[in-house]
């Protein structure tokens, strides 16, 4: 047969060296004068990489482009969207100039103008969620982004650091 091995807190009263407290060691003095060896640099922010540099330059870019506020629902029809109780002055988003421009461009108010008149024939008795579903269809085919919000109101400040 094996050897039977004593373990701590078997049940054996050992003495007091050979016990658990064996192992507890005794509390060490801390050399004088000198640094600590680990530093943690709370305040210390990492130089940035080229490709991260190169980002935020270009968000840069893209925030100083000048921008012009373009009406969702076209002002060339305001009597038609008033008698259906639209405000068009309600409804502009933010777009950066040359894109504003570009999706103008053209004869009567360029191809926005144009995509409205022709479902504006088309749905003459249209509701008012038929004509904001047809809004938000427009807005997406054009690709145009930004928050909706009325004519007369300023756009949210960017959070800090951008």
């Amino acid at each position: 047969m094996g050897s039977v091995v004593l373990t701590r807190g078997g049940g054996l009263s050992l003495p007091r060296a050979q016990g658990a407290q064996r192992f507890w060691g005794s509390a060490q003095k801390l050399p004088q004068g000198t640094q600590p060896v680990f530093i943690i640099p709370w305040n210390h922010k990492p130089p940035l990489l080229p490709s991260q540099q190169k980002m935020l330059e270009e968000a840069a870019k893209e925030r100083n482009k000048p921008r012009e506020r373009h009406h969702v629902f076209s002002q060339e029809f305001r009597p038609w969207f008033e008698r259906k109780k639209i405000n068009v002055d309600e409804f502009t988003i933010l777009l950066e100039q040359l894109k504003h421009r570009s999706i103008h461009r053209g004869e009567r108010g360029g191809p926005w103008n144009a995509a409205w008149r022709k479902w504006i024939l088309a749905n003459d008795n249209a509701t008012k969620e038929e004509i904001f579903r047809y809004a938000g269809q427009l807005i997406y085919e054009f690709e145009l982004f930004g928050p909706v919000m009325p004519y007369w109101k300023q756009p949210p400040p960017l959070p800090p650091g951008y």
